[in-house]
Order: structure tokens, then sequence, then C-alpha cells
């Protein structure tokens, strides 16, 4: 880990995740200023915050979509029917 150390010491922040980014096979785009979006092939994605001397200054992982509700009760498909 000594050698990461080393080579990760005084490097650009943006350069390290864009990067990483294009290694797993993610698409990078600005979010602003000082934040990237970080979209993996499934369709997940990531903000990547930065301060002003371009260190990761946060990491937002926005919370995984819920389920669609049913449209029909589960008792009006017991019975058949189209709910209501």
């Amino acid at each position: 880990m000594a050698h990461w150390a080393g080579a990760l010491r005084d490097s650009d922040g943006r350069a390290v995740v864009r990067a990483y980014a294009d290694q797993k096979s993610c698409r990078v785009s600005e979010a602003g200023c000082r934040r990237l979006r970080v979209d993996t092939p499934p369709g997940e994605h990531l903000f990547v915050d930065f301060d002003e001397s371009g260190d990761i200054s946060g990491l937002e992982l926005p919370p995984e979509r819920q389920a669609e509700p049913d449209k029909y009760s589960r008792l009006s498909r017991v019975f058949g029917g189209k709910g209501g």
C-alpha cells in the first residue's frame, strides 16, 4: 500500500475518478463546477464532489428506485376484478 500512497499523493482527484470509471466502463459527466456524475453500464449512478483544491470531498449515492406499486389490490386479483 505504500506504493499506492506515493502514487496517489498530490493526484488530481478528477483524473483518478475518471481513470477508475473508464476502467469499469462507466460514463463520467460534469454535474456542476465541483461535481462529477458517474453512470454505470447497468444504469446506476453516483455523484463525486471535489473541494477547491481538487480533492474528493464527498460521494452521493442516490437511493435506489422503488418498484412501482401494483395497480390493483391483492384482493381484487384474488376475486378477478380490476380494482376500484
